[in-house]
């Protein structure tokens, strides 16, 4: 293996920042990793109800883990993301 790949290894692994998550209030925290957000295309979301209203959301992506040794049916890696509203 040749340094320069090895240096390419150690700086992602250094990357990875490893947390604790509850996937629900109340619940076991489980093993997470910090997934770092390159890009974000966040778009109004508007809801008419019945009675007329108009509401308007904006979510804030505030930051994404995935969800160590935990797979979806089709086998796709568990991601967690904690947002805010505007």
């Amino acid at each position: 293996m040749s340094r320069r790949w090895y240096a390419a290894i150690v700086e992602e692994i250094s990357l990875e920042r490893k947390i604790k998550v509850s996937m629900q209030p109340g619940g076991k925290p489980v093993d997470a990793i910090e997934v770092p957000i390159q890009e974000s295309t966040e778009r109004w979301t508007e809801l008419r109800l019945e009675d007329g209203a108009v509401i308007r959301v904006k979510p804030m992506i505030v930051s994404v883990v995935r969800i160590e040794n935990q797979w979806d049916r089709e086998n796709n890696p568990v991601y967690a993301v904690r947002a805010g509203k505007m």
